[in-house]
């Protein structure tokens, strides 16, 4: 039964009491004929009032059921309200804050006391207070705002950063009488995004790195670039390799602003560079070396007291001020490792490092000792190199003037002889009579014979050192070489000669006339050639010599690996700095360039 309808059946009882009262009131003179009926109309109205106390006494157990079930959903509400992971504060609209959560109360740094009757913006970061300002401005005229990011204030890492949802609240005529403001922390997905940007450009850097450095050959160039690549983030390092006594880590590069450096080597007078450290526990660097795993330290004294260790604690502050170290700089020391050899150390400071990058940096160190060993082993392989040069140059420079003495010998001394024996077949020959037909044949055979056994002399006299060479000079000598060459082994030759400026060193003659006769005498071996041109010249500070042939032409792989002569030219040419580029191919015939530089083999 509804309310209306129990309010009408009291009013129908009242109004049947008080028809009963005046009824009673007119029938005073015959009280006996109306007492009967008024006792009905009573018992009825009894009736009417016991209906509507049921129905009463019905509601009142549902008003009751209904304001529990209020009462309990108010709470529930409440616990969520008070209880979210999400901050909720409801405010004037002019962003007063009037209601709030704990969540909120937790983001805001404030508790319940100190932060109603307060404007929302106080507790918002001073950069992040316009932004909200236009925001709160938007809502207060009816407009719902979503995902405006901003900044709370706080300390170091408590600030808290959230994500904001404004709402109005509207009265009954439909004006915002107050704002619902809805937060959500989002503080550690920011941190992860700024740490995801952070690694990203870490990684981006250590590619560029590894890509500048992955074919280099200069230990300098690498330190150059590692130091490059750390100042894109805001970082300093050093680096420090094994001596060969393996007792101390030398430093090999500071890696700072260069006017920093200099103002700290003033403050130490000396160079840090090559400075030595103890290659034991007595330090982190070598605690590095022995462990030969990272370490992370906070105490940015240890970069200072490790490089720097002749520094008082005044200069030892004043150094960490110039190198702009201070309590939020953190430092991480690397083992720089080969294989299983540690080879050095690199330490890597600033504010912007934490130890989950001791993987990420641990790459950076391995790309750096990597590539110092490849530049080390280079440098080694470029000495060993040079010392062979030289050594190669040095067996040429004796065997051409051991050849020089045999070639020499044989013309003079072998010469004499035969001139003396000759002399003496003039003396024999003329003590034979004509009758002594028999005997002036043999004589004659003799003269054959010496005169053959004196061209062969010559012969192989000009092969071990040509006379011309030294007499005539290079080109002279070439061109009779190139086209003696052609009449014996009955080829056309061309000999084209752009000359030489300047004078050339008995060492660059004789390589391009021995290089010369060799490639001549592979091609009449094993060319099968008709036509043979040999080109000679000199442009911008080299020789060149040129030998080209129409023959059957080889795989040059092949060749290099089993052709004596390939290889003897080559070694004539590397001897002195230069360099040998053979094209060829079966059946497109073959051309040879040798280039030798002029300048580092002139006679002084």
């Amino acid at each position: 039964m509804s309310s209306e309808k129990f309010a009408q059946q009291i009013s129908q009882v009242h109004e049947r009491v008080d028809a009963l009262l005046r009824r009673a009131d007119q029938a005073r003179k015959q009280p006996e004929k109306f007492l009967p009926e008024a006792l009905a109309e009573l018992r009825e109205a009894e009736k009417a009032l016991e209906g509507a106390e049921t129905v009463l006494h019905q509601q009142d157990e549902q008003l009751s059921a209904t304001l529990q079930a209020l009462t309990s959903e108010r709470q529930r509400y409440r616990e969520l309200f008070e209880f979210t992971s999400d901050g909720f504060i409801r405010t004037d609209p002019n962003g007063t804050i009037l209601e709030l959560n704990r969540a909120a109360t937790t983001l805001l740094q404030a508790d319940e006391k100190n932060a109603l009757a307060k404007p929302l913006l106080n507790f918002v970061a001073l950069e992040d207070r316009a932004a909200l300002g236009q925001s709160l401005g938007r809502a207060k005229n009816g407009e719902t705002i979503k995902g405006v990011e901003v900044q709370l204030q706080g300390q170091g890492d408590s600030a808290r950063i959230v994500a904001l949802t404004i709402e109005g609240i509207s009265d009954a005529r439909g004006a915002v009488s107050g704002l619902r403001w809805l937060l959500r922390d989002i503080t550690r997905r920011k941190r992860a995004e700024v740490e995801l940007a952070r690694a990203n450009t870490v990684l981006s850097s250590l590619s560029h790195m590894a890509a500048r450095i992955e074919a280099t050959r200069d230990p300098d160039w690498v330190m150059q670039t590692l130091g490059g690549e750390l100042a894109r983030l805001d970082l300093s390092c050093v680096v420090a390799l094994i001596d060969a006594d393996e007792e101390n880590l030398a430093i090999r590069y500071f890696w700072t602003d260069p006017q920093v450096l200099s103002q700290v080597e003033e403050l130490v007078s000396d160079k840090i560079v090559g400075a030595r450290i103890p290659c034991d526990r007595s330090n982190v660097c070598g605690e590095v070396v022995q462990r030969g795993a990272p370490i992370f330290s906070a105490d940015e004294n240890s970069v200072v007291n490790l490089a720097l260790p002749q520094l008082d604690d005044v200069d030892a502050a004043r150094a960490r001020d110039l190198m702009g170290m201070n309590e939020e700089t953190r430092v991480l020391y690397l083992p720089l490792r080969v294989e299983e050899q540690v080879i050095g150390i690199m330490g890597v400071w600033g504010e912007e490092l934490y130890e989950s990058d001791i993987p990420t940096y641990s790459i950076f160190a391995g790309e750096i000792a990597g590539a110092l060993e490849h530049a080390r082993l280079y440098s080694e392989l470029e000495r060993q190199r040079a010392q062979l040069q030289a050594l190669s140059a040095r067996l040429v420079t004796v065997l051409e003037d051991e050849r020089r003495r045999i070639a020499r010998e044989l013309h003079d001394q072998a010469g004499q002889l035969l001139y003396g024996l000759r002399l003496h077949l003039d003396v024999l020959a003329r003590q034979i009579s004509p009758e002594q037909s028999q005997l002036q044949t043999q004589v004659g055979g003799l003269y054959h014979l010496l005169d053959e056994a004196r061209g062969k002399i010559l012969d192989l006299s000009r092969e071990l050192r040509p006379a011309a060479l030294d007499e005539l000079g290079l080109e002279p000598t070439l061109r009779n070489l190139v086209y003696e060459y052609g009449r014996k082994a009955g080829l056309a030759v061309t000999f084209e000669s752009s000359g030489t400026n300047g004078h050339l060193s008995s060492q660059i003659e004789t390589a391009c006339y021995r290089i010369a006769q060799e490639a001549l005498t592979n091609v009449a071996q094993h060319a099968e050639a008709s036509q043979v041109t040999v080109r000679f010249g000199s442009e911008e500070g080299q020789i060149y010599l040129e030998i080209e042939d129409d023959g059957r032409g080889f795989e040059t792989r092949w060749a290099r690996a089993h052709g004596l002569g390939l290889l003897g030219i080559e070694e004539r040419a590397i001897g002195l700095g230069g360099s040998v580029v053979i094209e060829s191919a079966p059946g497109t015939g073959t051309r040879m360039q040798v280039i030798l530089p002029i300048a580092p083999w002139e006679d002084s």
